[in-house]
């Protein structure tokens, strides 16, 4: 499971979204077929990738040295031995949650052996390098990456729900947000009970500032899946941003009972300090 990043999930929300209004009946300007090269069209060029993968200040001097061997090492190994280097390079820049620079090399073994699993690790890395992203420009670019490659899944199998939602997440940065908004309303019509899809509306719609559609979505979220931190976390979120202290209360005490990550238990203390 991917480690719950409550504090950085929200910022991320924060930063590439305007406090807009979800409206209950929403059109879609950009259709709804999940092409491939239409749905990598919001991306920027290739020197902004680039900017992208060089930028390692922050790492360290061993890793840097690691990194530039295995560079050189990929520039004189043929694409038979490209595999286990562009796989190291990934590992190192994964540990180093470098996302968007791992995704960039690993794309490089998708045209080689064009197949699910180089195309679905590829989207993943992108996805979570977007899920990082500080910066609308970055965030438009790593998901309009993404977007393309789970597309390309999508299209020899449609009933993949989860990789539709985190489609619809990477719209909220492009150019057509309400798109996103669309498909994660189609995804609940076809699945009424789909917790990604109510997650992603919950927090969609508690950033806009409706917090009391936010409460019914992350209700129906912890109802189904009590264990759900982030579920139960937001809940409370909403509790407090609606002056209900008493179930806000409530609510971080029981975020607080199921955490054990410092971060997360600071952070809900700060709101319990708040309320008493």
């Amino acid at each position: 499971m991917i480690r719950i990043r409550i504090i950085l999930s929200f910022l991320f929300i924060t930063i590439i979204l305007g406090l807009f209004l979800l409206p209950r009946g929403v059109v879609d300007n950009g259709g709804n077929n999940l092409n491939a090269k239409e749905l990598g069209n919001d991306r920027l060029s290739d020197s902004i990738s680039l900017s992208i993968a060089d930028a390692h200040e922050e790492m360290s001097d061993e890793l840097k040295v690691k990194i530039n061997s295995l560079k050189v090492r990929l520039e004189k190994a043929g694409q038979s031995n490209s595999q286990s280097i562009i796989d190291s390079l990934t590992a190192i820049f994964k540990s180093a949650s470098q996302f968007d620079s791992a995704a960039i090399y690993y794309e490089k073994l998708v045209p080689i052996y064009n197949d699910e699993e180089h195309i679905l690790n590829a989207a993943d890395l992108y996805y979570e390098a977007y899920s990082y992203a500080m910066n609308r420009e970055r965030a438009s670019y790593l998901g309009g990456k993404a977007r393309l490659y789970y597309s390309m899944i999508l299209e020899n199998d449609s009933t993949r729900l989860d990789l539709k939602n985190k489609i619809a997440m990477t719209f909220v940065s492009s150019s057509n947000p309400m798109r996103g908004i669309t498909m994660l309303r189609e995804i609940l019509q076809a699945d009424p009970e789909n917790e990604n899809a109510i997650f992603n509306m919950g927090l969609l719609s508690l950033q806009s500032g409706q917090y009391s559609r936010a409460v019914e979505y992350f209700k129906s979220l912890t109802e189904l899946s009590p264990d759900n931190m982030q579920g139960q976390f937001y809940l409370g979120l909403c509790f407090y941003e609606l002056g209900d202290e008493l179930r806000a209360k409530t609510q971080f005490e029981l975020v607080k009972s199921m955490a054990n990550d410092p971060t997360i238990l600071a952070t809900v203390q700060s709101y319990l300090d708040e309320i008493n």
